[in-house]
């Protein structure tokens, strides 16, 4: 019996060691990521801030999209080579007006934004993406600003976080006849420093664990989605309409036209976003959105009209595919908390704060407590050898 206590001891205190290594390697980029992560529940306030009265528009009906795409291309003084436009609350959530984007001359960095009210379809300004400071946190959070090999290491960081929940919640689950409803509300809040700093760590995770295991698992499939292997797929058109959308048959389906026809296959749907393809794949790539829809940001329905041929069109519903389109689908709607409705603020904050008081606090922990019990351990069994060949 003493030795089958002493053998889940010495493997508790190896998962202890495990989980505190693994928290000391990752915990500044954990930190960082935690902190761009609760910053970025603030995406649309962050634009607003930044720029104002430029993203705010009136109430009403929107205009038609064709005039909206003409006042952002028009109104820039510069010009303004049209690639898409982003419908109010969609990429931006909560921001009033449309962001019609593309390549402009004086575009220093790549994609310019202009904003136009799209009520009345008229410009308002416009800005330069790499100047928004949001988009810049959004980039930190999924790159360091490094790159695209970047996206691995962050994605590895997502393995570590998923190590580093489950080994913390298996070393936080009492033993011994104790009741885990009665830990998970014992807050120790007098004693000493180390003890508290212990009992603080295991309930920040104990209480936010599965939503960090979420982030990281919906991080994971954002940066390296072959990584998640068949747990996440792309929707695609057939191979067929691939083929289709390289004619040519000499029409010219404008923007409108295009927004028309998808709209009329699935009236009680809007817009949320419209993409311009051009060369030799000529379409219009517009995403359906209504009340309910799984996809909150984007929506469920996408509808791929033809830009050369009147009358083509291919469309998609989330509802008509599986498992794992529908998870590739919604990563993104995922991994910002949208599926929690009104409360996608309040629980990727705490998420944000937990995993910066759990990087903190673990670190200290593992440094004041885990470290030296095994160093204790460790001369403890050196002297229990000695005494052992002593008395051989």
């Amino acid at each position: 019996m003493e030795k089958e206590v002493s053998a889940n001891r010495s493997a508790r205190h190896l998962m202890a060691l495990i989980h505190g290594w693994i928290g000391l390697v990752a915990s500044l980029f954990v930190f960082l990521i935690a902190f761009t992560g609760l910053t970025l529940s603030f995406f649309g306030e962050l634009f607003e801030l930044q720029y104002g009265d430029m993203v705010r528009a009136q109430e009403g009906p929107p205009a038609d999209i064709a005039d909206i795409i003409r006042a952002g291309a028009e109104g820039h003084p510069a010009g303004l080579q049209t690639l898409g436009v982003f419908m109010p609350d969609t990429r931006v959530e909560g921001l009033e007006t449309a962001l019609v984007y593309g390549s402009a001359p004086d575009a220093e960095h790549g994609v310019m934004m202009t904003s136009v009210d799209p009520v009345s379809a008229t410009y308002k300004g416009s800005f330069e993406l790499h100047d928004a400071f949001a988009h810049e946190f959004n980039d930190f959070h999924f790159s360091l600003l490094m790159g695209e090999w970047a996206q691995i290491f962050i994605a590895v960081i997502g393995v570590l976080m998923i190590g580093f929940a489950l080994t913390g919640l298996y070393l936080w689950w009492p033993r011994g006849g104790t009741s885990a409803r009665k830990k998970i509300v014992r807050l120790q809040t007098d004693g000493k420093l180390v003890p508290r700093m212990f009992n603080w760590h295991g309930l920040a995770g104990a209480w936010l664990g599965g939503l960090i295991l979420l982030f990281a698992i919906t991080g994971i499939g954002l940066s390296e989605p072959e990584w998640l292997g068949p747990l996440v797929s792309q929707i695609d058109e057939p191979a067929e309409w691939d083929a289709r959308f390289k004619q040519d048959c000499g029409d010219t389906i404008t923007p409108q036209q295009a927004a028309d026809q998808a709209l009329s296959a699935y009236p009680g749907r809007h817009i949320s976003m419209l993409t311009i393809t051009t060369g030799k794949e000529a379409k219009y790539q517009i995403s359906l959105r209504a009340p309910g829809d799984w996809n909150v940001r984007f929506g469920d329905v996408v509808a791929e009209v033809h830009a050369r041929c009147a009358g083509e069109m291919w469309t998609t519903s989330l509802n008509e595919h599986g498992a794992p389109e529908i998870f590739g689908t919604l990563m993104l709607s995922l991994h910002g908390g949208h599926i929690f409705g009104i409360f996608q603020e309040t629980l990727t904050v705490l998420t944000g704060l937990a995993l910066i008081l759990l990087s903190g606090t673990g670190v200290y922990v593992f440094f004041k407590r885990t470290l030296p019990a095994s160093v204790v351990r460790r001369s403890k069994r050196i002297e229990r050898t000695k005494l052992q060949s002593q008395s051989a």
